[in-house]
């Protein structure tokens, strides 16, 4: 029985594996733009391990993006079959999170310049 379950596994994986690009793909500049919210998501996690919000948040994403985790998952699935570009793709919203954290530490030092100054 267990042989049976590992060769449906294996063969789902497989002709996954050979399917076409899905009808709902996402662009794929909306993809990498979800890629970051999702790892910005994953810093405030991290810092907060408040679950319920991310949660919240993560739904909140796919409304604004206009797209369901569905979509999402069926157009990560397919980007992930090209390696070299998905590394390109994960590249670039890496770069894209580095940019949204210099700019938010630029805009918290201005801060803390002007409450200074004020002081």
């Amino acid at each position: 029985m267990a042989i049976l379950f590992s060769l449906g596994v294996m063969a789902s994986v497989l002709l996954t594996g050979c399917s076409e690009e899905p009808e709902d793909l996402i662009p794929e500049d909306d993809y990498i733009n979800l890629l970051v919210e999702f790892e910005l998501i994953n810093a405030f996690n991290s810092d907060t391990g408040n679950t319920d919000t991310v949660l919240r948040a993560i739904d909140q994403i796919f409304v604004a993006y206009g797209v369901t985790e569905e979509q999402f998952l069926r157009s990560h699935e397919f980007y992930q079959r090209d390696v070299e570009n998905q590394v390109s793709r994960h590249r670039t919203a890496v770069e894209r999170v580095s940019q949204v954290h210099s700019e938010l530490t630029n805009q918290l030092n201005e801060q803390l310049r002007s409450r200074e100054q004020e002081e």
